[in-house]
């Protein structure tokens, strides 16, 4: 190269690598924001995805990757959170509220739910001690139906019915079919109940021993756009459980 040539290089070179940039941005520029929701199975299909027409509506620039997780089902402080690949977490459990990542949500109430015909006949749900007559349903290791009974001043005897399934909408549907009585609450059992596939035939609720929250990890690509999907999903959900 001349010598002109070589203190023009630089400059070139620079100028050059600002527009590489730039085309590459452009590249990308028409497409939609993509937003990985970890989530619970349950609440995946109970809640996430009836809300799905609804959010996309009030954010149409997005395109959401729903992953359904069962580690989900539970999450606290002992779980690697940065471990696990999304924008953002939708889970159940317990988890330090005072994380500046964590939106925190209402306190959640369970109850007996069961199909109708299971209101009516011999065997009718009259009483709370009558749930002993049918299968009790559950996705843990019983300790909630344990929690509703003491509460409903019913003693638990040693032969009682139960089967345990994989997740709360397994449980949920098992109750709609009438194979027994699953505890819900108002956001996996609302849709349900609101159809009349279920009913609720006591009044008594306990309180359970988690609760829904989000999570927002840290270091996500276009994190303004998460934040405003998060914070509309907590209020769609706080609106329910109040």
């Amino acid at each position: 190269l001349t010598p002109a040539a070589q203190r023009l290089l630089p400059v070139l070179s620079e100028s050059f690598d600002r527009i590489a940039r730039v085309i590459a941005g452009l590249d990308h520029a028409d497409e939609p924001d993509t937003l990985t929701i970890a989530c619970a199975p349950a609440l995946a299909a109970k809640w996430l995805m009836p809300e799905m027409a609804a959010l996309i509506e009030r954010h149409p620039g997005i395109s959401v990757d729903i992953a359904p997780n069962q580690e989900m089902v539970w999450l606290d402080d002992h779980r690697d959170i940065a471990a696990i690949d999304a924008d953002i977490i939708l889970a159940y459990g317990r988890i330090d509220s005072g994380m500046a990542d964590v939106l925190s949500l209402p306190e959640i109430r369970f109850f007996p739910v069961c199909s109708p015909r299971l209101t009516h006949g011999p065997q009718a749900l009259r009483r709370p001690q009558d749930v002993l007559g049918h299968t009790l349903l559950h996705d843990d290791n019983g300790a909630g139906w344990r929690r509703w009974l003491e509460a409903a001043g019913v003693e638990t005897p040693e032969d009682s019915r139960d089967m345990r399934l994989g997740n709360a909408s397994l449980s949920l549907g098992a109750a709609a079919d009438g194979l027994g009585i699953a505890l819900g609450d108002t956001i996996l059992a609302d849709a349900d109940l609101a159809a009349g596939r279920l009913v609720a035939p006591f009044s008594i609720r306990v309180a359970a021993p988690g609760e829904y929250f989000i999570l927002r990890p840290p270091g996500v690509h276009r994190a303004g756009t998460r934040d405003a999907v998060a914070n509309w999903l907590a209020d769609r959900l706080s609106a329910r459980l109040v």
